[in-house]
């Protein structure tokens, strides 16, 4: 007897031991599956097709079934089908982007919903796009500069330079300015060693500052090269180049070389050269296949020099782009913007931004282009007011519009952001 009731109890404690306590209350077992966060939605904010570059993304809330705490990822990129990570674990159902977007740049964005326990539900994808480029924000209306056209800017060691230009006082210039905000302008140096030029190019080459060509106040036509670190003292890298004295060339740095394009020499020229030190240049071509030119724009965009409008006996609205200096290829024969000299065009955000110049009168029209073909219109009044060979240059992530001849001869400093 005493044997039989010890195999009954070691079978209940068998049957004990196997059983856990949510066995007895009715309750599921652990391996129930793990719900995901309920469906949700993205919400829209008006005006979708000129979005600011730091948008506030939201979304509504999602609830856990199981009442598991919920947070949020954030995904963004410029394809529907690859979107990267930009936020995680976020408690709030909104996330401000810290970084600017690209302008005029289509987005798309969708937010993933994550329990405690990993189970997870995606938005549906998203799209906005950007807005463009600012109209003009003025930084000072009278810099300590005078008014002046023919003038450059350049960004160098995180500074903003002005060289050279005609002023109605004292004619052409060989001043040199800077300044570190656009606002306040020190004069380093008011008789540059390079003399008072005009239709000179420049460019910050191996961590110098370059001014090439230019004529001078005796109408003569030169090619020299000159460079410096600081602004203030400048060495000639050159006292002839190569190329023909000219001016209303134009120079661009493009794969570890300076390069001349176009000018007048005493005839409208269409020859390219180019030069790995500012002392010894190589001519690319003597004919390139845009027509011979002066006044024109250039600018190097998606790993390629271009050349865009000018003057070769009337105005031009072409666009033509080269990876070797010495073929060119036609992306547009006629633009959309009017045909036109004297004017400027700056990369940023991924486009070609053409600003200003004269067409028979002057402009303050904003156009831009993300392949040199089709170029849009951004403004046709910018803020700040019409104007030709004036000077623009990218600083601190912004286009800087400097000076020009608007009818009286300007000494203002914008942005455009």
């Amino acid at each position: 007897m005493k044997e039989l009731n010890s195999i009954v109890i070691g079978i209940v404690l068998a049957l004990l031991i196997g059983c856990s306590p949510d066995d007895f209350v009715g309750n599921p077992p652990d391996n129930a599956e793990n719900a995901p966060p309920t469906a949700f939605e993205l919400i829209p904010w008006e005006n979708i097709e000129a979005t600011e570059l730091q948008p506030m993304l939201s979304w509504q809330a999602s609830e856990d079934p199981e009442g598991n705490g919920v947070t949020y990822d954030v995904y963004l990129g410029t394809t529907a089908e690859s979107t990267t990570l930009v936020a995680t674990d976020l408690t709030e159902t909104n996330f401000t982007l810290s970084d600017s977007l690209a302008i005029r740049t289509e987005y798309y964005w969708r937010v993933v919903a994550k329990d405690d326990l990993g189970a997870a539900n995606s938005s549906a994808v998203a799209s906005f796009t950007t807005r463009t480029i600012s109209n003009g924000r003025l930084v000072i209306e009278n810099a300590e500069f005078a008014g002046r056209r023919g003038h450059r800017a350049l960004a160098y060691k995180q500074r903003l330079w002005l060289i050279g230009g005609t002023t109605t006082l004292g004619g052409f210039t060989s001043e040199v300015w800077s300044s570190i905000d656009g606002n306040s302008w020190e004069l380093m140096t008011d008789t540059a060693e390079f003399s008072r030029i005009n239709g000179f190019s420049t460019a910050v080459f191996d961590d110098r500052i370059w001014v090439i060509g230019g004529r001078n106040t005796d109408n003569e036509y030169g090619n020299q090269v000159w460079y410096s670190n600081n602004g203030i003292d400048w060495k000639l890298a050159t006292e002839a180049a190569a190329f023909s004295g000219r001016n209303l060339h134009s120079t661009v740095v493009f794969n570890k070389k300076l390069w001349v394009i176009g000018g007048y020499d005493g005839t409208r020229r269409n020859d390219v050269w180019s030069s790995s030190n500012g002392v010894d240049w190589k001519m690319a071509t003597a004919n390139a296949d845009f027509t011979a030119r002066e006044e024109h724009a250039t600018t190097v965009f998606d790993d390629k020099m271009w050349v865009i409008g000018g003057n070769d006996g009337i105005n031009k609205n072409d666009a033509w782009y080269s990876t070797d200096g010495e073929t060119w290829a036609l992306a547009t024969e006629e633009g959309a913007f009017r045909a036109r000299q004297q004017h400027t065009v700056t990369t940023y955000a991924n486009k070609m931004w053409l600003i200003g110049g004269a067409t028979g009168t002057d402009q303050n029209y904003i156009w831009y282009s993300s392949d040199g073909t089709e170029w849009l219109l951004s403004t046709d009044a910018a803020n700040f007011p019409i104007r030709n060979l004036h000077a623009t240059v990218l600083f601190n992530k912004k286009i800087w519009v400097i000076g020009g001849d608007g009818g009286s001869l300007k000494n203002d400093v914008w942005v455009l952001e």
